[in-house]
């Protein structure tokens, strides 16, 4: 591990994060309401972080085959369209809200979708940066474990500005699909993994408007 480019990306972590989880952490209902000039601020400083990692990251292979990229580009135009369709054809799910009010997503509001899309920009921009510049040595395996071990720490910090139940939902969640998703990256399918993860916050926000319907 390079120790000095991983204090780099502890520091421009810490920095893309801070406005937004602190927002999180001092609110009732997290960034559920977040004013729209904080969202759009909140919106450049993901841009901003995302752009550092990359440009700093070391050359990696990533494929961009057709299907791949047509792939990430319809997921991210269902993701612009989503909340309408949501909000259009599912019911408001009340009861998980008032449950669950820091679950910003449940809610579908597009301030907050949007955001979240470029949040998981910066996430990615993260994965690519640890597995390109931070653990550059090593087998295969060794590099998925550290990939998995730091992934899983990051999200255990979660804990100190989400609910404790929202916080290891997403810490267990981030163990398996950090060994998938390193193997991916390492392999050239950022862009795989990129719509995997958009995908999951589509299903998991998207499903309580629809599971009445269902039954």
């Amino acid at each position: 591990m390079d120790i000095v480019r991983f204090i780099f990306l502890i520091v421009v972590v810490a920095f893309g994060n801070l406005l937004y989880k602190s927002y999180q952490h001092d609110h009732p209902q997290g960034i559920a309401k977040i004013p729209l000039p904080l969202a759009v601020l909140n919106f450049v400083i993901f841009l901003l972080a995302s752009s550092v990692l990359y440009v700093f990251s070391s050359p990696l292979y990533i494929s961009t085959h057709p299907y791949i990229v047509t792939a990430f580009l319809a997921t991210s135009v269902l993701w612009i369209a989503a909340p309408w369709l949501v909000r259009t054809y599912g019911e408001y799910p009340k009861e998980v809200i008032e449950k669950h009010p820091k679950w910003f997503g449940l809610r579908c509001e597009p301030r907050t979708f949007y955001l979240k899309y470029f949040e998981v920009l910066f996430q990615q921009s993260t994965f690519l940066y640890i597995l390109s510049t931070v653990l550059v040595d090593g087998s295969m395996p060794v590099r998925l474990i550290g990939f998995t071990l730091i992934i899983a720490i990051f999200h255990l910090v979660n804990l100190m500005f989400i609910s404790r139940k929202e916080g290891m939902i997403f810490f267990w969640f981030s163990i398996p699909m950090g060994i998938i998703f390193g193997y991916l990256i390492l392999h050239g399918y950022i862009f795989v993994t990129y719509t995997i993860h958009l995908w999951f916050y589509l299903i998991f926000s998207g499903r309580h408007w629809f599971l009445k319907r269902v039954k």
